[in-house]
């Protein structure tokens, strides 16, 4: 069962709210991963959906998270060195995971 999908405009409003919560304190972070940002922020998954939602049960427990998991899946695919997995995320472990969390916590208002 697929659960909770996050519209485009969902998804850039909450980006966008996001990284306004981060500024000016974490301006350099933003800035350093600008370009994957970027990516996920013009990433369109709407038309995803119709593809991906046949693929899911009609009944069970309904999959979280499915429009995040393609988001870090680009993140990854377009990461540029592969230092950044390694030495890199620990450093960004709090700050990368925020635009990837939970879509269930995100309806619920807890983040």
């Amino acid at each position: 069962m697929l659960g909770f999908w996050r519209s485009h405009e969902q998804f850039h409003l909450w980006l966008g709210q996001r990284l306004l919560a981060f500024l000016p304190e974490h301006e350099k972070l933003i800035r350093f991963y600008a370009h994957i940002l970027e990516k996920v922020y013009i990433l369109n998954l709407d038309r995803l959906l119709p593809l991906v939602s046949d693929r899911y049960s009609c009944t069970g427990r309904p999959a979280a998270n499915q429009p995040e998991i393609f988001r870090a899946l680009v993140v990854m695919i377009h990461a540029e060195k592969r230092w950044f997995w390694s030495a890199s995320l620990a450093a960004i472990n709090i700050h990368m995971t925020i635009p990837f969390r939970c879509a269930s916590r995100q309806k619920d208002g807890a983040i």
